[in-house]
């Protein structure tokens, strides 16, 4: 796929039409196209800078849908292979997983 452009302001969302604010590519399912239209509503009453939604059923892509920008100070489009800086996320999965395997039976003792 080429590379995305951004036009128009996200934060001025009404000047923004769905090829403007959403990634070029194609629709999975109604409920990805779906989606795509409460993206656009939600760029227009500056809810959101920018987004990316993927979702499996059955093994299959339903929705693969990226929109808007990067971030307020980053004006690069959002695309379907865009990073996202974690940091810190893994240590409140982690602690779930040891939640939960507690919780299973699967203690300390089994070590």
């Amino acid at each position: 796929m080429e590379p995305a452009e951004l036009y128009g302001d996200v934060k001025n969302g009404s000047a923004l039409n769905a090829h403007q604010f959403i990634y070029d590519s194609p629709i999975h399912s109604d409920v990805e196209a779906k989606l795509r239209q409460l993206l656009i509503r939600l760029a227009a009453d500056n809810k959101i800078c920018g987004i990316q939604v993927c979702a499996y059923k059955d093994g299959e892509v339903v929705i693969d849908t990226a929109a808007g920008m990067l971030g307020k100070d980053d004006p690069r489009p959002f695309q379907l292979d865009s990073l996202f800086p974690a940091f810190s996320v893994t240590k409140g999965v982690a602690a779930g997983m040891l939640h939960w395997l507690v919780d299973t039976g699967y203690g300390t003792n089994n070590y």
